[in-house]
C-alpha cells in the first residue's frame, strides 16, 4: 500500500496523533502499528500535524522552539527577563544553548519558563552555590532571541528593542531579572543595567530620576509614592512575575506613605 494512501480508522488515527504530539517518533509509531515511518509521517501531514525536523527528532527533552514567534504578553515578559538574567553561548561545533540560572529559592520561576517553552527537562541544582539552572539547546530559539539583543556577553551592550520600549510586560521581566522591589526601610523599586536600558525604563515610567553609575552598570530607583506608581504600572493585574518581587510590589501598593510620614514625625 502506498504511504500516501494508508488511512487508519478514526480511533487509531487519533491515538497516533496524540502519541506523536506528546513526543513519540514516527519510527516508534511505525513499529507499533506495523507500517513504515514514512507512512506514519504521510498520515500526520494529511492530518495537518507539523512533522518535527531532525534536530527535534534527536532531542531527548521536549521544547517548543517557536515559543517566541508570537509576541504575546508572556513572550515579552520572558524577553525582558532573559535580557536581564539569561545568557546564550555556542561551543565550537555545537548548537546554540540558552541558560537561565537563579537562586534555588526562585526555582519555581524557572519552572514557569519551562512551561512557556514547552520543556520537560529537569532543573540542575548546584549545592555548592545554591543555584538552580536550566540549559536548552536550540539554534532556532537562540537565533530568534538574538533579534531582541540576546547575544553572548550582552551585559555591557544591551540596547532595548524598539518593539519592547513601551511594553509593561517586558519591563516587568527586566525588573524581575535585574532590578529590585525593596520593602525594607525606604520602600523603593529600581533597575540596573546599561545606560540605554535604564534610560528607556525611565522614559517608559514617565518620571525623571537621577541615573547613577555604579560598579559595572547604571541604575535608577523610585522611592515612596514614585515606587507605588511604578508598582502599579508593572505589577497590578500582572499574569506573569517573580513571586517574591510580586509580593513585595503588593506591599508597596498597600502602604500609605502620607500616614507613614506623619507617624514618623510624631
Amino acid at each position: 500500500m502506498r504511504s500516501d494512501t494508508w488511512t487508519p480508522d478514526n480511533t487509531t488515527g487519533q491515538e497516533i496523533i496524540d502519541q506523536y504530539t506528546q513526543g513519540k517518533s514516527a519510527r516508534q509509531l511505525g513499529f507499533d502499528y506495523s507500517v513504515a515511518d514514512v507512512t506514519i509521517s504521510a498520515f500526520l501531514e494529511r492530518s495537518n500535524i507539523r512533522i518535527r525536523n531532525r534536530s527535534e527528532q534527536r532531542r531527548k527533552w521536549t521544547l517548543n522552539e517557536k515559543a517566541f514567534d508570537k509576541l504575546s504578553p508572556e513572550a515579552f515578559y520572558w524577553i525582558g527577563f532573559l535580557l536581564a538574567d539569561g545568557n546564550v553561548h555556542r561551543a565550537r561545533g555545537k548548537s546554540w544553548q540558552l541558560c537561565i540560572g537563579l537562586a534555588a529559592k526562585d526555582s519555581d520561576h524557572i519552572e514557569k519558563f519551562k512551561k512557556f517553552i514547552g520543556c520537560n527537562k529537569p532543573l540542575y541544582f548546584n549545592e555548592k552555590n545554591g543555584g538552580a539552572y536550566l540549559i536548552v539547546y536550540s539554534n532556532y530559539l537562540c537565533e530568534r532571541l538574538a533579534q531582541f539583543g540576546m547575544v553572548p556577553n550582552k551585559s555591557k551592550i544591551v540596547k532595548i528593542p524598539e518593539v519592547c520600549k513601551n511594553n509593561k510586560d517586558f519591563w516587568r521581566g527586566m525588573v524581575d531579572g535585574d532590578g529590585w522591589v525593596s520593602v525594607t526601610n525606604n520602600y523603593n523599586i529600581g533597575l540596573c543595567g546599561t545606560h540605554d536600558a535604564v534610560k528607556h525604563f525611565m522614559g517608559f515610567i514617565g518620571q525623571q530620576v537621577k541615573i547613577r553609575q555604579v560598579v559595572g552598570c547604571f541604575e535608577i530607583r523610585y522611592s515612596c509614592n514614585s515606587a507605588k506608581s511604578v508598582a502599579r504600572i508593572l505589577y497590578q493585574d500582572a499574569a506573569i512575575f517573580l513571586d517574591r518581587k510580586y509580593q513585595n510590589a503588593l506591599e508597596v501598593l498597600r502602604i500609605n506613605y502620607r500616614s507613614k510620614i506623619n507617624l514618623a514625625g510624631v
